[in-house]
């Protein structure tokens, strides 16, 4: 799946991150202070809204640092009928992002995809873009109650506004410079994005365009566990009790004279 963000405003979210990169889990009173608000984008996804308002899923709290951009997993919830992911993108602080592009899948551990449902834009602010991911159920979620998932990207695709600096596109060190004409080897309607063979960033810009592209690419992984938001399984019915049968208030009556002849 491809989220494409072109976002609004919310408060800076900034994920923790070891020293190498690699995910250091978080707390509840981070995921607690993440939330957006107001619910720019969450609109649009009301139940996702009110699972993550009325404090179910899980926080996750996973941040892996590729090329200094930081990809933060937030919070994941499940039900018989999706699963949501929330995440965030951060770029360096000496660059301005106006959007992101991340080719992302969701697998069990055994492999098996979710059907991407596609991402929703949440916000931005300060270079942090809020990402609402849905994806179908996951297997077997009704005779489950919690699932372990694994979130992949083979890295993101960042768009640079060149604009906001006078028209002279920043530096990346031992970056490549690829050619205006983007048409997709590797991309996505035009747009570059890095697949699993690429190891080094590469620069796409046109003179005088507003913007340019850096495709960087790394391994994004992540693995949480998240339980299945369902309603209460009705046990076995519970057979009714065995009928009495009332006793008969009638007296029989005794044979007539005429009958018994």
């Amino acid at each position: 799946m491809v989220a494409l963000v072109g976002l609004f405003v919310s408060a800076l979210l900034s994920g923790q991150r070891g020293g190498d990169g690699t995910p250091v889990p978080g707390t509840v009173a981070d995921t607690a202070a993440a939330t957006p608000q107001p619910w720019v984008g969450w609109a649009l996804a009301p139940a996702a809204r009110r699972a993550y308002e009325a404090g179910r899923g899980v926080p996750v709290n996973l941040t892996k640092e590729i090329h200094g951009f930081a990809v933060t997993l937030r919070w994941a919830y499940a039900d018989l009928e999706r699963v949501f992911v929330y995440y965030t993108v951060e770029g360096p602080p000496d660059h301005s992002f106006s959007s992101f592009v991340m080719k992302d899948t969701v697998t069990t551990l055994e492999g098996v995809p979710l059907r991407a449902r596609g991402a929703l834009p949440l916000d931005l602010r300060d270079g942090v873009a809020h990402y609402l991911a849905q994806y179908g159920p996951p297997p077997g979620a009704i005779s489950v109650p919690k699932i372990t998932l694994r979130f992949h990207a083979p890295g993101l695709t960042a768009y640079e506004d060149v604009d906001a600096i006078d028209g002279t596109p920043p530096p990346y060190p031992g970056a490549v410079v690829g050619t205006p004409e983007i048409g997709g080897d590797p991309g996505w309607r035009g747009i570059p994005v890095p697949d699993e063979s690429d190891t080094q960033i590469a620069v796409y810009y046109g003179p005088g365009d507003p913007m340019q592209f850096v495709v960087v690419p790394g391994a994004i992984d992540f693995e949480f566990t998240v339980p299945i938001d369902a309603p209460t399984r009705p046990g076995p019915a519970t057979p009714p009790p065995p009928r009495r049968c009332r006793p008969s208030s009638q007296v029989p009556r005794s044979p007539t004279r005429s009958s018994a002849r």
